[in-house]
């Protein structure tokens, strides 16, 4: 039998082995124990029949056909490596060389869907075309406002089909408050006040985490949970303001659209995410 450089055969069949892949390159398979190896087989020699990925450090493996292969069993902050080798009836080939190094990452629950800045002169904003695939929503936001709230109206629909309640806190005093049949859901300490009484600029931001669970019901009313503040650092209770709240909007429609209404200025900034 005539010798191939590289092709080792078997004493048993006399068959000749496949020779070693071409490794590619190692990817985060995005679930935190998963990673795509991929790989080009050798364009000479017998045939493979399948490949095997094998991880270093662990001897995770993942066997297929084709590339790529997916490694799973992986620990999350664990740093690996992998080489592939190719199979035939004849026996496996030597080991391909090492791909890079990948360390698989726990993936977030939290997906951007869009962001949007208020510029001059505008004083609301609109997520519209929201996807459905998602099991919850959250707006995060960070405003400049000459009130310390937001409003928020869903699907566009401003008649009086919301209620909201609140534990507030302000500089000097803490209370509750409820509200039904309302036009939009009030977030306070949402939105940063940027003047006083006196025409002074405080320059102070609000921010608030802003939960719509359930979005994509087509049988529930809509709950909405927002946790908001802004502190000028001042002893001004209008502007210095904590509040923890809940929202309801009395519809079973799947929600499409969000808007937030604020008197404000400009770099006023809100984020939509999708959450699983």
């Amino acid at each position: 039998m005539p010798i191939i450089p590289g092709v080792v055969a078997s004493s048993k069949t006399g068959h000749l082995q496949p020779l070693a892949p071409t490794i590619g390159t190692a990817t985060d398979g995005g679930t935190g124990s998963t990673v795509s190896v991929s790989f080009t087989p050798a364009a000479t020699g017998p045939a493979a029949t399948s490949f095997t990925a094998t991880s270093t450090p662990g001897g995770f493996t993942a066997t297929g056909a084709s590339s790529p292969l997916t490694v799973s069993g992986l620990t999350a902050g664990t740093s690996y490596t992998f080489t592939v080798h190719a199979t035939n009836a004849a026996g496996n080939s030597p080991e391909s060389a090492a791909s890079n190094s990948v360390t698989p990452v726990v993936p977030s629950s939290f997906y951007n869907i869009a962001t949007q800045t208020i510029t001059s002169g505008t004083n609301s904003i609109t997520f519209s075309s929201i996807p459905s695939t998602y099991k919850s929503l959250q707006i995060r936001s960070s405003a400049l406002s000459n009130s310390s709230s937001l409003f928020l109206t869903i699907n566009g629909d401003n008649g009086n089909n919301y209620a909201w309640h609140r534990l507030l806190g302000t500089a000097g005093s803490a209370g509750a408050l409820g509200f039904t049949n309302q036009p939009s859901i009030t977030i306070n300490g949402g939105g940063g006040s940027w003047s006083g009484s006196s025409g002074n600029s405080y320059n102070a931001y609000g921010v608030s985490i802003i939960d719509i669970i359930d979005y994509a019901s087509t049988s529930k009313n809509k709950t909405v949970r927002a946790f908001a503040g802004v502190d000028d650092n001042t002893t001004t209770s209008y502007i210095s303001v904590v509040g923890l709240e809940s929202g309801l909007w009395l519809n079973t429609s799947a929600i499409t659209s969000i808007t937030i209404s604020l008197s404000t200025q400009a770099s006023s900034t809100f984020a939509l995410y999708g959450v699983n």
